[in-house]
């Protein structure tokens, strides 16, 4: 009896222990909102459930057993135990500490707590007297002090659905230690049993699944709320993949409710369109929304309209906003997150958070970084895949290592996006990852009021990533949210573009691999190689990056021809002007590769004819010889007449281009498709306008211009170095270079997604080194889309395939002893990369001088071909004229030789040799071309006596023949003041020889008539005095000598006379034969019915090569070039003579 009288009366327990607690836990499924805020926010996440707290600190650990008998038998007989009590949290406040601010939910308080008549019966049981209680349930912790960021998460709080709770039993938590790291600790249900009160759903442990980061809570809950000095950010969260439920709009209700997903999958769409545009939060509170309507009508534009959109930074405020709009309902029904200001819904969980609009049903997690409120939302549509929670976790690097890759850079390698015509950076400006920007301070005033890391260069931080290759095919992207006006006033929505990809789900059966180029063998630089830094640093030591004085020359030498041609420098007043004109600049200076020795190439394209415009430049141009404008000569070259300008210094040349359509529709013309009718233009304007087309399409699809730039220098400086910077000699230009790297280029971007300039410089050599030219043409597959039906012919042993119509073979001046020397050199060089310890100072070499190429190549061949010009004659240009033929004739003889000795390498150096010091000034002039002789690595067998006396009579017979061939030539040779030699030499003959540096310019005086001006067709020297002695030229013998005098009136060109003779029904067109010249056989004749005019035909020769047109029946010549006769139209020396059939 005593035992249980002991037991039945109250003893008195202290309630002075933290490591037991005696709370209320809400249900699981009442604690999702809450627990999404806690996560971030709460200090004790992952340590507490979400509680009220009834009595904390309560009874040490070893007396719970009695305080819960004492408790239920206080319990048992009183109206709680009957009816249980309902509670409802349906308030936010706040308690203020020195640091933050703890932000809860509790009870209105204008009604009486039940809870406080509970916690009164408990410390009555325990034997303590009732002291007063603030009931509440920890939302969590402020950042700081401030208004603002108290009341940001008292808003959230105040946007949490009431809870209706309904209390059927008293939990009882128990500190637990976790193991390992005494100073952490967790609260678990005490193994016991809680205190019940009435029927109710059995308490998990649901709080302890998380993978929240353990902290040390020290040991008090309350001091965590009333005194904690420690920032809220310091508080754990989980970073579970956390199940998403998507939202419908139900139109009846005219509320957003949970989607009822099914289980049958939607069949997948052909086509999927995803915009994806960061909105911008501007305060943490109050909310900022000025922009919010602006936003809605980028979102909605018809340049953002897509089948998901995916926004970032979203504010609780802007959803609500957005989606009570009707139209946003219409286009998107269903939405990732609800609006917070729906009743029954919650507040988003983050202030910057990550929202997806859609067309179509989706599922969707969301993973957690490891920052605090970063993460990706992970959508699951239809048959799509969802991507695993690691690849999503990972840097760009590792997404470019999973196989995806950024929509824009496959877009703009396909030519598939949309060009942002607002945006007017220049290129040279512009770091590797800056192209494509979509967050611009340069360009948007809240980018740039925003930026803070940065540094205000223009950022690409928006992306939309794909796996391009199989079933997904980028079909086109371009950005939205661009700077408006309204109400006469600059408006910008965000400070970010948004990006909108569409992307095509294309069947495997569909796949098109007929355009499959070589597979390519990408490489990247090895660790010593990879530093940009240190190739920009070699790059600059031999002079291949130009100064910003230089740049500023440059641009200033522009804008003055533009003002001396066309009247302004605004190409806009220009294009509206009396006379339209426009001044493009193409070739390296567009592409933005120039160096200090390169020209600036221009071309001017306007409505009037050629000679008129020559005629107008030539008279602005003396006009402006006073602001350092100077015309120093004109010449035609094989695009047509040029004018060779110095503007302040800078050389420019400047050709022209006459298409009133193609001005009229300026403003349109690098957007037009190439199938346009203001394409339907004759040959000629089409190869004038080529170039820049070409520049264009190059500048639109390259996915990383600096890198290309950084690249294409440091294999020109190489090329130069190699004596194989050459185009006219058979080795490479600037045109073949640029093609070849643009191609490897956009090829690494689609297949890797990254372009860096020193993998790419390793990939070039690499890549070509390896290169079947024999049996492969390069070309672009993403301009071409099919593989192109070019057919080759046997002399064309390189062939690279233009973009833009008229197309052709770029490498037509290719030869097969120079491919082989190109390709030896390509396999040198990546062998060198690929060395340990290789550096790109040691690759350059650059202790040593500019000429270590050449001094290797005087001393590495067996023997030379000495190709010797003395010059004593007063005329300067026709020293010039000498010059430049003799070296346009020296790539017949390296063929010749390797046609009669094809076990020799023929190597021939780009440049001309001396071996005095008088060249520099006067006309007298004595120099050399030299070709290299050497053996083939492949030949080990030592040649008998007899083969080398056949070879050495062999090459004789070449040399004597090619001598005879040149001083044959009464247009440019005459012994009375130069001589022409040929000699076959030893390497101690040439030891002693140097670089020429004599500035005689380029060839012009044998180049071939192109243009419609064919009585302009000489070149004239406009800034120095020239002899014009008279000049004894060869006549054909199959065509009489005219004693008449040179008519004045101007041929009609051979094109005219072509289409006459294969379409006039009075002639018959299989009775005429064309004389033309063949580049390494001289002159040839064929029919006039195997005349191809398509570029693409196997045996395409370009029109300006045409000598004659003969009739086969008489022999008679219709029409020459040279005599100016012409018996078809009467023109020329034939114009009082009339045509055929006149």
């Amino acid at each position: 009896m005593a035992g249980t009288d002991e037991t039945s009366h109250t003893i008195s327990l202290a309630t002075n222990s933290y490591d037991t607690a005696l709370c209320i836990i809400p249900p699981q499924y009442q604690c999702r909102s809450i627990d999404d805020l806690r996560s971030l926010y709460d200090k004790g996440y992952g340590q507490w459930p979400p509680h009220i707290n009834l009595i904390y600190p309560f009874v040490a650990p070893e007396i719970l057993p009695r305080a819960k008998e004492q408790i239920e038998r206080a319990l048992k007989n009183t109206q709680v135990a009957q009816d249980g009590i309902s509670v409802q949290l349906n308030q936010a406040s706040y308690f203020s500490h020195k640091t933050n601010n703890t932000i809860f939910l509790c009870e209105d308080d204008t009604t009486s707590s039940p809870l406080k008549a509970l916690h009164s019966v408990v410390l009555q049981a325990l034997g303590q007297p009732s002291t007063p209680c603030n009931f509440h349930m920890t939302i969590g912790q402020s950042e700081d002090t401030t208004d603002s960021s108290r009341e940001f998460l008292l808003s959230k709080a105040k946007l949490l659905p009431q809870i209706d709770l309904r209390v059927t039993q008293l939990a009882i938590l128990v500190r637990e230690r976790i193991p390992g790291n005494e100073q952490s600790s967790r609260m678990r249900l005490w193994p016991g049993g809680s205190i019940q009160i009435a029927m109710g759903l059995e308490l998990s442990e649901f709080w302890l699944n998380t993978r929240a980061k353990t902290i040390d809570t020290a040991s008090n809950e309350d001091e965590l709320d009333e005194l904690s000095d420690e920032p809220a950010a310091a508080s754990s969260f989980s970073r579970e993949v956390q199940f998403g439920s998507t939202y419908e709009f139900d139109k009846e209700e005219g509320l957003w409710v949970r989607a009822d997903l099914g289980e049958t999958a939607e069949s997948l769409p052909s086509k999927l369109t995803v915009s994806s545009y960061n909105v911008l939060i501007d305060s943490e509170y109050p909310p900022a929304r000025d922009r919010d309507p602006l936003i809605r009508d980028a979102i909605l534009s018809e340049s953002a309209l897509a089948d998901v959109v995916v926004l970032q930074e979203v504010s609780d405020d802007f959803l609500s906003f957005l989606l009570a709009d009707d139209d946003i309902r219409q286009h998107y029904p269903y939405t990732s997150h609800g609006p917070p200001s729906q009743h029954d819904l919650g507040p988003l969980p983050s202030l910057r958070n990550v929202v997806m609009l859609s067309k179509a049903a989706f599922y969707w997690d969301f993973v957690p970084f490891h920052r605090r409120h970063k993460g990706a939302v992970v959508a699951t549509f239809g048959n799509i895949s969802q991507e695993t929670v690691k690849t999503l976790a990972y840097t760009d690097t590792m997404m470019v290592e999973a196989g995806l890759m950024d929509t824009w850079s496959v877009a703009r390698v396909e030519a598939a996006d949309r060009v942002m015509t607002h945006i007017s950076i220049d290129s040279d400006d512009l770091f590797e990852g800056e192209e494509g920007a979509t967050f611009n301070p340069r360009e948007n005033e809240l980018a740039a009021a925003t930026s803070g890391t940065s540094q205000n260069r223009p950022q690409r931080y928006d992306r939309i990533l794909v796996r391009p290759r199989g079933s997904l095919r980028v079909h086109r992207f371009n950005h939205f949210g661009l700077p408006g006006n309204r109400d006469g006033m600059r408006t910008v929505p965000s400070d970010h573009w948004g990006v909108r990809a569409s992307i095509e789900i294309v069947p495997e059966s569909e796949h098109d691999s007929s355009a499959a180029p070589t597979p390519l063998l990408a490489r990247k630089a090895s660790a010593n190689l990879a530093d940009k830094d240190e190739l920009m640093s070699t790059l600059s030591a031999y002079e291949m990056l130009p100064t910003d004085e230089e740049s500023k020359a440059r641009k200033q030498a522009i804008s003055l021809i533009k003002e001396v041609i066309l009247g302004t420098s605004n190409d806009h007043d220009s294009i509206n002007s009396d006379v339209p004109l426009v001044i493009v600049t193409v070739g390296s200076c567009a592409l933005g590769v120039w160096t200090s020795a390169s020209d600036i190439d221009c071309l001017c394209i306007g409505s009037i004819s050629s000679k008129t415009f020559f005629n107008l430049a030539r008279q602005r141009i003396h006009k402006a010889r006073d602001r350092g404008v100077r015309l120093l000569r004109r010449v035609n070259a094989n695009s047509g007449t040029m004018l060779e300008l110095s503007v302040n210094g800078v050389s420019m040349d400047l050709q022209y281009a006459p298409s009133a359509r193609v001005v009229e529709r300026w403003a349109e013309f690098p957007k037009l498709h190439h199938s346009d009718d203001v394409f339907n233009l004759s040959i000629l304007s089409l190869r004038k306008l080529k170039p820049y087309r070409d520049v264009n399409y190059i500048l639109r699809t390259l996915p990383s211009p600096s890198a290309f730039q950084t690249a294409y220098r440091a294999i020109k400086l190489w090329a130069v170095q190699r004596g194989l910077y050459s185009s006219k000699f058979g080795y490479l230009g600037g045109v073949h270079l640029t093609l070849m790297l643009f191609i490897l280029c956009k090829r690494m971007a689609h297949h890797t997604g990254l372009v860096i300039a020193t993998d790419l410089v390793a990939t070039f050599f690499h890549h070509f080194a390896n290169f079947d030219w024999e049996t492969n043409m390069l070309f672009d597959p993403f301009f071409h889309k099919k593989t192109p039906r070019y057919q080759r012919s046997a002399r064309e042993p390189m062939v690279i395939l233009g973009l833009f119509a008229p197309n052709s073979n770029i490498a037509h001046q290719s030869t097969v002893p120079g491919l082989k020397t190109l390709t030896r050199e390509f396999k040198n060089a990546d062998a060198c990369l690929s060395k340990e310890r290789m550096t790109w100072e040691k690759f350059f070499d650059i202790s040593a001088s500019a000429t270590v190429g050449v001094s290797e190549y005087l001393r590495s061949q067996e023997n030379y071909i000495k190709v010797n010009i003395q010059y004593w004659g007063k005329s300067l240009a026709k020293g010039k004229g000498l010059v430049g033929w003799v070296e346009s004739r020296c790539l017949l003889l390296v063929v010749e030789i390797h046609k009669a000795l094809s076990q020799l390498e023929v190597r021939i150096w780009p440049a001309r040799f001396t071996e005095n010091d008088t060249n520099i000034s006067g006309n007298d002039y004595q120099g050399c071309y030299l070709i290299g002789l050497s053996r083939t690595e492949e030949s080990t067998q030592v040649p008998s006596r007899e083969d080398r006396v056949a070879a050495r009579q062999a090459l004789d017979k070449c040399i004597e023949r090619f001598q005879t061939q040149l001083q044959a030539d009464e247009k440019y040779y005459d012994p009375s003041y130069c001589w022409i030699g040929i000699d076959l030499v030893k390497p101690s003959d040439v030891k002693s020889l140097r670089l020429d540096d004599r500035e005689w310019g380029d060839d012009t005086a044998d180049l071939e008539p192109d243009s419609d001006d064919e009585d302009d067709n000489e070149t004239e020297d406009l800034d120095e005095p020239v002899d014009t002695p008279t000049v004894r030229k060869p006549v054909r013998s199959a065509s009489p000598k005219s004693t008449a005098p040179v008519s004045g009136t101007k041929l009609r060109p051979a094109s005219d006379v072509l289409n006459r003779l294969r379409w006039d029904p009075n002639l018959e067109s299989g009775n005429f034969i064309v004389g033309y010249e063949d580049r390494f056989l001289g002159a040839k004749e064929t029919s006039l019915e195997r005349w191809k005019t398509e570029q693409t035909d196997d045996e395409f020769i370009p029109q300006h090569r045409i000598l004659y047109f003969k009739r086969k029946e008489d022999g008679v010549i219709v029409w020459e070039r040279r005599t100016r006769v012409d018996l078809v139209f009467g023109s020329g020396v034939s114009a009082e003579s009339g045509g055929l059939g006149k």
